[in-house]
């Protein structure tokens, strides 16, 4: 405790300075040695109080951050917990007829293409499976595919010394290898969406603030970034690039079948003009929701 470091020093100080009176006959350059050892002593015993109370505070300050931050989750959950949630075959269309349209400025095909990709999406949150995985990932689409670091390291667990020689193959082995590292029900999926705080907005970046901020905004604790194997989408051979990639990203709460707290989950879908459709892109959910698959 930072009182009993503080006695210690000064009994320390105070025993060092009887003891120097005490030597007061003795000779001049022993009592200026006795001086120095005197200063030594205190600076040392200075050192330790001052780093035994630098300790003690830093301590206190993370016991008191831990709080906030424990007392902040209980109160979004809370929050959470007090929400709407639909259930049911219904949730497809429901949701994507909450979204705002009209505030998006997309162009008809888009907005159609968005529609139906939307639909197919919560269909595969709620029931997710590898085959309709790799069919929104890449049916009707023109891609690249080269494992990212997180899909190697995923891989390197499970004991894959190599990938598969198709992409197809590797996201298979992917699935599996989540699918064994998962100490939960597999595969995670979504039971429940509250259609009251479904937000939309277009952009050109899904980079974590555009995903998570502005309009699209819902408080989150941990954001957890579900794992893209390693899509990367392009246009033809030939066809020129767009200046910028044009985004959709949305928000809404939902519950998971893995856990009892519901959360946020925020998508985020990228446009394929040559393909005239909206590929999957990123999605970030909370870590209360447990929902570990692919997107």
């Amino acid at each position: 405790m930072p009182g009993s470091s503080h006695r210690a020093a000064s009994n320390a100080v105070l025993g060092a300075r009887k003891w120097l009176d005490a030597c007061q006959d003795a000779e001049p350059h022993v009592r200026r040695r006795l001086h120095l050892y005197l200063l030594l002593v205190v600076s040392l015993v200075t050192v330790s109080a001052r780093f035994t109370f630098s300790s003690h505070y830093e301590r206190d300050r993370r016991e008191v951050e831990k709080r906030a931050r424990d007392q902040r989750t209980q109160e979004l959950l809370a929050f959470w917990g007090k929400l709407t949630f639909a259930q049911g075959q219904q949730i497809p269309d429901a949701f994507v007829g909450r979204v705002n349209w009209a505030s998006l400025h997309l162009r008809k095909e888009q907005r159609e293409a968005a529609m139906e990709r939307l639909r197919q999406i919560l269909v595969y949150l709620c029931n997710p499976s590898l085959n309709e995985y790799y069919r929104l990932k890449t049916e009707n689409l023109r891609y690249d595919f080269n494992l990212t670091p997180r899909a190697i390291r995923v891989l390197g667990k499970a004991g894959a010394r190599s990938p598969s020689i198709t992409a197809r193959q590797t996201v298979g082995d992917l699935w599996g290898a989540l699918a064994r590292g998962t100490k939960t029900k597999w595969p995670t999926r979504l039971t429940a969406v509250c259609l009251d705080n479904v937000a939309a907005v277009t952009s050109s970046t899904n980079s974590v603030p555009t995903m998570l901020g502005g309009r699209l905004f819902k408080s989150m604790t941990i954001a957890y970034d579900a794992l893209n194997p390693g899509f990367h989408y392009r246009p033809p051979a030939g066809h020129q690039a767009l200046p910028s990639q044009l985004f959709l990203n949305l928000s809404f709460y939902a519950r998971s079948n893995v856990s009892t707290n519901p959360g946020p989950v925020h998508i985020s879908l990228v446009w394929s003009d040559p393909d005239a459709n909206w590929a999957l892109n990123r999605m970030l959910s909370d870590v209360h929701l447990n929902l570990n698959t692919m997107f």
